[in-house]
């Protein structure tokens, strides 16, 4: 319980806190020191801030979020083809707009409309509340969608339509898609809970496995990995650093000491545009995948 607090904490904005002292006292003295080669597909932490080896809090890469994405799309044959398409656009909203766990479970359609996100609420405990999302930013929050995210929503909304849901201003990510969830249509607490360890620690892993020598140290890594590797890819970018903290709904200073992550992916090139860097890494996801991926 202790952990499941700190842990907490640490991924919480108003809180100094910057590492999980139960994780830190549960590590193995035997554990292997983490690598130094290029291209892990995690982000390296500077020498001040979270230890390397706190993968809870690392930052994913373009590619290694891609590969992910095409991880749970090839569960068709497992699954349902229009939840392994929900878990993907999971990923892709929570990266593309550097979004917060408990905020993307509560997005409607009609959020995600045009070029800019409106984040308004997030889902607590199982209920819908303001929570941080309009306290630290005021109403106007609106980060931006890019053309990558954009496709990818586009392919959300026509799959929902195929299946006969509704896409006019319902959730973005339903709870009844499954056959249950909260009586006005958005996930339960416990579905928003349980997602990570049923769905994303499952393709971390796979992506891990496939690639090691690539993305062999993500394993660990949680979704909140996806927010802080968004915000890490666009600091990179040389984006104005109050634009970005607004938007994410965040403070300067919390960018620098949460936030500010060394991709490793991207060390031997010079910084690009983070939109670029994506259409890139989709790109090479794509080139490297032998499967006919489609949502029936």
């Amino acid at each position: 319980m202790l952990s499941s607090a700190l842990s907490w904490a640490v991924e919480d904005d108003n809180w100094p806190l910057s590492t999980n002292g139960c994780l830190t006292m549960q590590r193995r003295r035997g554990m292997r020191r983490a690598s130094r080669r290029a291209g892990t597909g995690a982000a390296r932490q500077p020498a001040s801030g979270k230890r390397r080896d706190d993968l809870a809090s690392w930052a994913l890469s373009p590619l290694a979020v891609e590969r992910i994405r095409l991880v749970m799309l090839e569960r068709l044959d497992q699954r349902s083809p229009l939840l392994a398409l929900r878990d993907a656009t999971v990923v892709s909203v929570q990266y593309g707009l550097g979004m917060r766990n408990q905020e993307v479970w509560a997005l409607t359609l009609g959020d995600i409309a045009g070029r800019r996100a409106s984040v308004r609420e997030v889902l607590s405990y199982g209920a819908l509340d303001a929570g941080k999302t309009e306290g630290a930013t005021g109403p106007s929050r609106r980060p931006p969608i890019d053309a990558l995210l954009s496709d990818d929503l586009v392919a959300w909304k026509a799959a929902l339509q195929a299946h006969g849901y509704p896409t006019a201003d319902d959730f973005l990510l339903r709870g009844d898609l499954g056959g249950h969830g909260a009586p006005d249509g958005h996930m339960t607490g416990n579905q928003a809970h349980k997602w990570p360890s049923k769905f994303f620690t499952p393709a971390v892993r796979k992506v891990a496995e496939r690639w090691p020598k690539e993305h062999g140290d993500i394993l660990g890594s949680t979704p909140y990995s996806l927010r802080r590797g968004m915000i890490s890819l666009r600091i990179r970018a040389g984006e104005d650093r109050q634009t970005i903290a607004k938007q994410c709904g965040t403070s300067v200073d919390m960018l620098e000491r949460n936030y500010s992550f060394v991709i490793e992916d991207l060390e031997d090139e010079g910084p690009k545009p983070a939109e670029e860097e994506r259409l890139h890494a989709r790109q090479l996801a794509l080139a490297g995948s032998t499967r006919q991926l489609r949502v029936a």
